[in-house]
């Protein structure tokens, strides 16, 4: 028990707090907030070593996990340590590129109503992109991948499309569309649809021969064949995917958001760094990383909790 206590994250831990509580080179404002950003990090990681030391060290891939997590911990407190004392202890670096980490997360107390209203509008128009292109996607090529003729002419196509990202399209889309919204929603879609299309495409494609001969066997029609056989076997991959699309449409977001928006997290990002706030640029990129994280978790669970038949 003692070891765990005394582990290098731990350590790393006390050091980062009493720095928050003293005077460096540079004045700082009110560190509350990093203590508490602290404090939860350590309390995840004691939380995950209890756990851990309750099972009696578990098999060997917990052994594993939990030591990737100490890893992970004791380099995040690490970064955290280096920064704090080139910037507040030190004032080795411009205050204004590097602001100490207590000036950053007092962001979040000072900005909290645009954060939360820039997460709420990206969000809704990642979720609506997304959604919308992979849905058409797999739809469409549920159909296409059944039909060989149509297949042989729709893949080429859609395999050089595809390969252009949706990035390219963003600034032409945000400047002939009526309003953001609507092209932000439509480079997503661009984003989530051709490769969605080609996924779905080739999943049909090369569907084990097998499991078609069992459906046709059973005297299945078309329908039944692409919704109650073909489809459960193909758009795991997709679902899997889903973090990958969700991940690049928040890029693609982030970067039509600082092109034409006046809402968004990209826009806040990109507003403060055009006065050179960057406590609040670091502190809008952090947020950006925690909100496409926590959604990667989330689609992680529904993949656990709902698809049965990886």
């Amino acid at each position: 028990m003692i070891r765990k206590f005394l582990a290098l994250p731990t350590i790393l831990y006390f050091i980062l707090l009493y720095i928050a509580f003293t005077s460096g080179a540079i004045k700082t404002d009110d560190s509350t907030a990093f203590i508490v950003v602290l404090t939860g990090i350590e309390m995840f990681f004691i939380c995950t070593e209890f756990k851990y030391g309750a099972r009696n060290g578990g098999n060997l891939k917990e052994r594993q996990s939990q030591n990737s997590r100490r890893d992970i911990t004791a380099i995040i407190f690490a970064v955290m340590l280096w920064w704090e004392l080139t910037t507040k202890v030190f004032g080795l670096v411009s205050k204004v590129l590097f602001p100490p980490l207590d000036n950053v997360f007092y962001v979040f107390v000072e900005d909290y109503p645009d954060m939360l209203k820039g997460i709420v509008n990206s969000l809704y128009l990642v979720f609506s992109g997304v959604g919308s292109g992979t849905v058409a996607g797999v739809a469409v090529g549920l159909l296409v991948g059944w039909i060989p003729r149509l297949r042989n002419t729709v893949a080429p196509i859609a395999n050089v499309v595809a390969a252009v990202p949706a990035l390219i399209y963003a600034p032409y889309v945000v400047a002939v569309s009526p309003s953001f919204k609507l092209a932000s929603i439509f480079v997503i879609f661009l984003g989530c649809f051709w490769p969605t299309l080609m996924n779905m495409i080739g999943n049909i494609a090369g569907a084990d021969k097998k499991l078609l001969d069992s459906a046709r066997s059973l005297n299945l029609g078309t329908a039944s064949m692409l919704f109650k056989v073909l489809l459960p076997y193909s758009v795991y991959p997709i679902i899997a995917n889903l973090r990958i699309r969700v991940a690049d449409a928040f890029m693609v977001l982030t970067f039509a958001e600082m092109i034409g928006s006046n809402v968004g997290l990209g826009f806040y990002v990109k507003r403060w760094s055009n006065f050179a706030k960057y406590n609040k640029v670091f502190a809008g990129i952090i947020l950006i990383g925690v909100v496409v994280t926590a959604i990667n978790k989330l689609i992680k669970l529904f993949e656990n909790r709902f698809i049965k038949w990886k």
